[in-house]
């Protein structure tokens, strides 16, 4: 494999543990909590913002109320300490935005599948999220991936719950094909950088991982045109939801390669996946250990 895909694949765990070394001492989740409080009353005057413990916010708009859990954000902190303003910044944005939309209803056409490693949802419900964790729409993908339904917005992604699947009358045996054309709809076109049968597909940054249900892109014209040659069956890796690695059954340093990048983004990505590999049997991807 040529060192420019090397390089490219390798750029998502440089940019998660490039800023270690600089040593930066890390503020304390109560210093995190209370700049992150300060930030969002500033930016939006009309909230009432209450730090109701470590990496906890309680937003009030209207006399109507929603807590912000700040988990996420202080890992990504964490991974990039001197990203501190960057990172309060996008999670500010993001709050503000839910809040505002919490009673705003939902964009139908903007409901899209996101994967997570299949234990998510289990762990959140550990947390100080374990009631909302309860209530998101899911459904299991195979025993290491699940789906989850949000609603892409121009700041965020805002998971939905059951209960407003319910109130916007969706059918559950027609959401995950709903969700996926939105995706299709939504997405930039996929490209691919590498050769020599191993590659990464890019399309947009944010939803990698939730191309493995496009149908279209596993079985149509993108293969068999000879775009992306691979040895064997397709074979995946999504070690994070915006890394998706493709290589064959049949090419070990291929799937030596992939395996390699997707055990160190796991080791090092605060948002990881997993690292386990995925061939491609009967319009599903299924565990794959060889």
């Amino acid at each position: 494999m040529k060192i420019i895909l090397r390089t490219a694949l390798f750029l998502v765990v440089i940019a998660v543990g490039g800023h270690a070394a600089a040593q930066q001492a890390l503020v304390s989740e109560d210093k995190f909590t209370l700049l992150y409080a300060e930030t969002l009353r500033a930016q939006s005057p009309d909230f009432e913002v209450e730090v109701t413990g470590p990496l906890q916010v309680t937003i009030t708009q209207d006399g109507e109320e929603q807590t912000a859990y700040l988990d996420n954000a202080y890992a990504r902190y964490r991974a990039a300490p001197d990203l501190l303003d960057d990172v309060i910044a996008d999670y500010v944005l993001a709050a503000a935005e839910t809040a505002r939309a919490q009673y705003a209803g939902v964009d139908v056409a903007r409901i899209v599948p996101v994967m997570k490693e299949a234990n998510y949802l289990a762990d959140l419900q550990q947390g100080v999220a374990g009631d909302l964790a309860a209530e998101i729409a899911h459904e299991r993908y195979n025993d290491h991936l699940i789906i989850l339904y949000a609603e892409d917005t121009p700041h965020n992604i805002r998971y939905l719950t059951e209960a407003q699947l319910d109130d916007l009358g969706i059918d559950r045996a027609g959401l995950r094909a709903m969700a996926v054309s939105n995706l299709d709809q939504l997405l930039p076109a996929v490209e691919a950088q590498g050769d020599d049968g191993t590659y990464m597909l890019i399309a947009g940054g944010n939803y990698e991982a939730s191309l493995l249900l496009i149908d279209e892109i596993w079985t149509g014209d993108i293969w068999r045109d000879g775009t992306l040659p691979v040895t064997g069956d397709l074979v995946v890796a999504v070690p994070s939801r915006d890394v998706l690695l493709v290589t064959g059954s049949g090419d070990a340093k291929g799937i030596a390669l992939v395996r390699e990048i997707a055990d160190e983004i796991v080791a090092t990505e605060p948002y990881y996946l997993t690292n386990q590999l995925f061939i491609y049997r009967d319009g599903r991807f299924l565990p794959f250990d060889g």
